[in-house]
């Protein structure tokens, strides 16, 4: 259907009669014309009045409603006073406490729908209406005494003030001049009548425009993994206390206590030789029940490998260095690296010829918590790739019944931001999804809100993008095609979950094949509205806006504030400084460089 601008030329006539009582009520005349100057004929509009006292913004005093039908002229005809009272009642103004003004509306769908059409001063007609409370004009004075002794004739008495706008009361009879040998006075004159006043055009109101769609969520970044510390060096044994030498412990003892602890290896390495298996397949055992010490210790005060510990076997199933430890203490570890240069704490690598999956592996058994890999620090952890289809950091969850909501390949929280992501130059991705993305709260984006797929008619050279679009209110849209009844007419089934969601609707109704006045019959009510207006078959398209209203929002009233203030950590500062001619460090995200 097309947008119709409506044009009202207002013609208010008024013929009250000198009865005993004033009629309640003024005539009113508008004609409806499209923004191209046609006529809007034989249409129902509905018109709602409402007078204003003291100014156009004034406070409503009455309100009334009439659905009157355009002549072949666009002519409409209806009476101010006469319609269907919505708020006040007519009989109750007081014109005397004017200035009034009267304020129009209209739906030229015949409905409810009232656009204000503009609000003009009522000038005199309504307020003949208080002119049969005016009050009458004085009495004319007394005549004098007439010469001779005969009585001059009094004055006659002012007539009563027509009624009329502030209508002026009678002007008081003159008094009687002195009568000449008895010759009677002149009679007062009658008061003015007040004059009526005309009312003003109303302007047209423009349509509103179409509300945006709501964009996706980001995806969360991964945790990094932390590497295992190697264990210490074995001890050369000292020589037997006795000659004979018949013992590790007796060379160590040779000389005296401990004095044979020493080994020089000056010739080659202190070769242990071990095979065998289980029990017995240790090369080296070192035992300690001391306190606050270690059962195998290496100092290394050259260049190299304090401990280096190489597997040969390709077969070989276990690892190179195994620790395990039984502590109860949370923070312990089987394996600690530390640093106290600028090495590492723990490194892992794997050759450019291996075929290993992981520099750093971490295992966690558990199925009620804890985490294969934790890193701690002013980075907790950190990952890097220089490779085109590689991952700077990866999270996977192989779960896959998806019942408990929980199966996240990689989460994030912060006293903040829970996961921040950033593309080189801006002309990638900070954050991206293969799959479907969700978000538990509110979703913002400062950048436009887009999807993207590849082009249908190109697809190896082009994306295609569509936009949302923006709006100051958080909105649901539906939409949907209908057909008349054999009374033009249809019922509108929205989902059942409708009314549990929704408040605040607004409708667009659209004609298919020829024009029609539709228009919605009845409102929104146990999930269904009715559309009227129509001819029998016909087919139209509807739209419905409904402001959302779920539990989220009704318990988080905040989430849909259109100016909220900067608060806290944000304050004084911005997304984008630069836009606005501040420096980087002003943004209240800053950029995402790894400090080392």
């Amino acid at each position: 259907m097309k947008k119709i601008t409506t044009f009202i030329t207002f013609c208010l006539a008024l013929s009250f009669a000198m009865k005993a009582q004033a009629p309640q009520g003024f005539n009113y005349q508008a004609v409806a014309r499209t923004s191209a100057g046609v006529a809007i004929i034989s249409q129902p509009i509905g018109l709602e009045i409402s007078i204003r006292q003291g100014s156009s913004g004034g406070a409503i005093v009455y309100t009334e409603t009439h659905v009157a039908t355009s002549n072949n002229i666009g002519l409409l005809n209806l009476v101010v006073g006469n319609g269907t009272a919505s708020f006040g009642t007519f009989n109750s103004i007081n014109w005397a406490n004017g200035p009034y003004f009267i304020e129009v509306s209209m739906d030229i769908t015949g409905g409810t729908a009232y656009v204000v059409m503009g609000t003009q001063q009522l000038m005199s007609v309504p307020y003949a209406l208080f002119a049969q409370n005016s009050p009458a004009g004085a009495t004319g004075a007394t005549g004098a005494t007439g010469t001779n002794g005969i009585n001059g004739t009094p004055g006659a008495t002012g007539a009563t003030g027509t009624n009329g706008l502030n209508g002026n009361n009678g002007v008081a009879g003159a008094t009687g001049a002195t009568g000449n040998n008895g010759t009677n006075g002149t009679p007062g004159a009658t008061g003015a009548t007040g004059n009526n006043g005309t009312n003003g055009v109303a302007g047209t109101t423009g349509a509103t425009g179409p509300t945006g769609i709501i964009g996706l969520t980001g995806v969360t970044g991964a945790t990094g993994v932390t590497g295992a510390t190697g264990t210490n060096g074995v001890a050369g044994a000292t020589g037997p206390t006795g000659s004979s030498g018949a013992t590790l412990n007796s060379d160590y003892n040779f000389g005296g206590a401990g004095a044979g602890r020493t080994i020089t290896a000056n010739a080659g390495p202190v070769t242990i030789n071990s095979s065998g298996t289980g029990a017995f397949g240790i090369a080296l055992l070192a035992q300690q029940t001391g306190t606050g010490t270690s059962a195998i210790g290496a100092s290394l005060s050259g260049t190299g490998n304090a401990i280096n510990a190489v597997s040969s076997n390709a077969a070989n199933t276990t690892s190179t260095i195994q620790a395990t430890t039984n502590s109860s203490t949370a923070n312990n570890s089987a394996v600690y690296g530390q640093s106290t240069g600028a090495a590492r704490g723990v490194t892992g690598e794997i050759a450019s010829t291996a075929t290993a999956d992981a520099g750093v592996f971490g295992n966690n058994l558990r199925t009620t918590g804890g985490m294969g890999v934790e890193g701690v620090g002013f980075n907790g952890v950190s990952g890097q790739s220089a490779y085109e289809l590689g991952f700077g950091v990866f999270g996977s969850n192989s779960h896959t019944g998806g019942v408990s909501g929980d199966e996240a390949g990689v989460a994030g929280s912060g006293g903040f931001v829970g996961v921040e992501g950033e593309s080189a130059g801006g002309t990638g991705y900070g954050v991206a999804s293969l799959d479907n993305m969700i978000a538990i709260g509110n979703f913002t984006a400062n950048g436009t809100k887009a999807f993207t797929i590849d082009h249908p008619l190109d697809p190896s050279n082009k994306y295609l993008k569509h936009y949302t679009v923006e709006s100051p209110e958080v909105l649901n849209m539906y939409r949907g095609n209908a057909t008349c009844d054999a009374q033009g007419e249809a019922v509108i089934t929205l989902p059942d979950y409708f009314t549990a969601i929704n408040v605040n609707f607004s409708y667009n109704l659209t004609p298919i094949g020829a024009p029609a006045i539709l228009f919605v019959k009845e409102k929104v009510n146990n999930g269904k509205f009715k559309v009227g207006g129509g001819t029998p078959g016909m087919e139209f398209s509807w739209q419905l806006y409904a402001e959302r209203n779920d539990a989220y929002l009704q318990h988080n009233p905040d989430a849909k504030a259109v100016e909220p203030l900067k608060t806290g950590r944000d304050k004084g500062k911005y997304l984008k400084p630069e836009y606005y001619g501040e420096s980087k460090e002003k943004a209240i995200f800053k950029p995402i460089v790894p400090k080392k």
